[in-house]
């Protein structure tokens, strides 16, 4: 009898590198389900409570916490283990001291790391995508899957927002402009921070580039692996 499609399970060696996790240790591991971050740049969330946070001994009670709705993920309970987290997402766990948001360190993982209590009710996003909604509104599509509308058109692709969570409320808004604190998502820099030197326009045949420098380092990478994270000061 024929088969019915490609098999669902996901095998270590495959997995991409944004996976912090030890390839020989078993032969499985869970596939992520599709969503706001593609499966090259995310984690599936019971990844990150089994084997990063160390909620449970095993995925049994990881799904045990998530159906209780004990996790929640930038302020909304999530109970699917197989929820794609990516970058600068939020994660609680109820009867944790600590809440984290996902970040990259410089091997280009995704890791968590603590903040503080009031940090977690907001996060940043970058914009990818902008349309004209009607009605005097714009929509704005982030880089986690979002559509934010707003009424005036100040905004443009690659500035980043802070947004309430999960209200969506924008609290400031951060320009990709010289001078501005950067963090870079791609690439061999993946991980560092640094600051914005200049911004070369690109044109059909070659990418928008962005100068940068890190300490007495600088270099160069394509405006999609820059995100916005700040002012210099």
């Amino acid at each position: 009898m024929a088969s019915k499609g490609g098999s669902k399970a996901q095998k270590r060696f495959a997995t991409p590198k944004v996976r912090k996790q030890r390839v020989k240790e078993t032969k499985w591991s869970i596939r992520s389900t599709p969503g706001a971050f593609n499966k090259a740049n995310s984690i599936p969330l019971g990844f990150l409570l089994r084997d990063l946070l160390g909620v449970g001994r095993n995925l049994k009670e990881v799904k045990i916490a998530l159906s209780k709705g004990l996790v929640k993920v930038n302020e909304k309970t999530m109970r699917d283990y197989r929820f794609s987290v990516g970058v600068f997402d939020v994660v609680s766990v109820e009867g944790m001291e600590k809440d984290y948001r996902l970040m990259l360190d410089l091997h280009g993982r995704l890791e968590p790391r603590e903040i503080e209590k009031k940090k977690k009710k907001s996060k940043l996003c970058r914009i990818e995508n902008k349309k004209v909604a009607g009605k005097g509104k714009i929509q704005l599509v982030t880089n986690d899957g979002r559509s934010i509308f707003v009424e005036k058109n100040g905004f443009k692709t690659g500035d980043s927002i802070e947004i309430e969570l999960p209200s969506q409320k924008i609290i400031k808004t951060l320009k990709m402009e010289k001078g501005a604190k950067a963090f870079i998502i791609g690439g061999k820099h993946a991980g560092e921070e640094s600051i914005i030197q200049g911004i070369k326009p690109g044109s059909m045949e070659s990418p928008k580039m962005v100068k940068l420098k890190a300490g007495s380092k600088e270099f160069q990478t394509t405006a999609k692996n820059v995100f916005v994270i700040g002012e210099e000061k």
